[in-house]
């Protein structure tokens, strides 16, 4: 469920699975599209046999969505065995196939992190709010963790709120369709939403599970904010970025780095002392103009402390 769950009106292509689904047990009524991303649509639909509602995620089946799909379906069944309650994961039913369409069967769950935002005016939540949200994130990625299971595509399209009018700030991790074993992590791995992405994988450097937690960090400025932390257009521009606030990585990273030459310079005579490149060396060496995107620019996340004065956070 790779993506922002917005109602939008069907496309030609759309129309054809609005209807009815069916699997060996059960009929689903399509109620609506409520959503889209670049492996599938996500449909509301009604399950006739105890009129549940619930979300189905349905993927064409072709040869560039089959391995997509296995991935999502093992790291489903992987975690089968958790309390999705507990541990703030959306819960899964079943798969089934319809005609050309892998479904995948979900509770359905209200709205988006990132469109509850927009629908505030991206205006920055309060200490109060963020916490619960940073908690029962937390939460998930631990037991993700237990599960030798790294999401790989943390952000606020991908957590959703249950049911804000009955439980405030109630939320759940989805959107498996990028999820890995920590023990299959490949350098180089094309993971992670951009604005999400953390220092190794665009530098192509070994990573853990640690990732997730770093995407967790950019929600969690974000929501204090109001605004991205890490607005990058390009990976040049997220590590320059990155080390305007936080510092420029270890040299001694910086070498095992496979990536590590496309945004940074070694020092003259040195084999291991990196320097990051200019803006027009970039546009130089790419054609791309790097641009400053950042609404609120931070020297430091110390930062962070002073920027309440910004806002009035007594309400």
């Amino acid at each position: 469920m790779a993506t922002q769950m917005l109602s939008i009106q069907p496309d030609k292509d759309e129309q054809l699975v609005l209807g009815s689904l069916t699997s060996g047990s059960s009929t689903y009524q399509v109620q609506s599209l409520i959503g889209k991303g670049a492996f599938g649509k996500v449909a509301k639909c009604l399950r006739m046999e105890d009129k549940k509602i619930v979300a189905i995620k349905m993927i064409k089946k072709q040869g560039c969505n089959e391995k997509q799909t296995n991935r999502e379906v093992a790291a489903l069944k992987s975690l089968k065995s958790l309390d999705p309650d507990k541990c703030n994961l959306v819960r899964w039913y079943q798969e089934f196939t319809d005609k050309e369409h892998v479904c995948l069967v979900f509770e359905y769950l209200e709205k988006s992190l990132y469109d509850f935002i927009k629908e505030r005016n991206s205006k920055p939540l309060l200490l109060m709010e963020i916490r619960p949200i940073v908690q029962q994130l937390a939460t998930a990625l631990y037991h993700l963790k237990a599960a030798g299971l790294i999401h790989a595509d943390l952000k606020p399209e991908n957590v959703m709120l249950v049911n804000h009018l009955q439980e405030p700030f109630r939320v759940k991790i989805i959107d498996f369709g990028l999820a890995c074993n920590i023990s299959a992590a490949r350098t180089g791995s094309y993971i992670q939403s951009l604005f999400f992405r953390s220092p190794e994988i665009i530098l192509g450097y070994p990573f853990t599970e640690a990732i997730d937690m770093w995407s967790l960090g950019c929600i969690a400025a974000s929501m204090y904010l109001g605004t991205w932390l890490y607005p990058g257009r390009s990976e040049y521009d997220m590590i320059r970025f990155i080390s305007a606030t936080q510092g420029q990585p270890p040299h001694n990273l910086l070498s095992l780095g496979s990536k590590t030459s496309h945004f940074f310079q070694r020092f003259k005579n040195s084999t291991t002392l990196w320097q990051l490149k200019t803006p027009e060396q970039i546009h130089k060496q790419t054609g791309v103009q790097p641009k400053e995107t950042r609404r609120i620019k931070l020297s430091s996340l110390d930062g962070l402390l002073h920027v309440g004065l910004l806002f009035d956070y007594s309400t």
